[in-house]
């Protein structure tokens, strides 16, 4: 969770929840609301990356690397 937070952080420059705070009732904010140059699938990723459940993110480092890795070869 928090590496998706320090991704979408780098990227858009603002906290993915509003006020800063997680919770389990409300979704990060698209990245797209402030990046409008945001592929969908790095969308998508950063989604899930900071998702409230942690069911719902990535279970591991290297599914992470995967999903990440899989997203540059489609743009390569």
């Amino acid at each position: 969770f928090a590496a998706g937070v320090t991704l979408y952080e780098l990227l858009c420059h603002q906290h993915p929840y509003e006020d800063d705070l997680p919770s389990v009732d409300a979704e990060p904010r698209d990245p797209r609301r402030y990046r409008a140059d945001v592929p969908p699938a790095l969308a998508r990723f950063l989604m899930r990356a900071c998702a409230p459940l942690r069911a719902e993110r990535f279970k591991t480092a290297k599914e992470m690397k995967g999903a990440l890795e899989a997203i540059a070869a489609t743009s390569a």
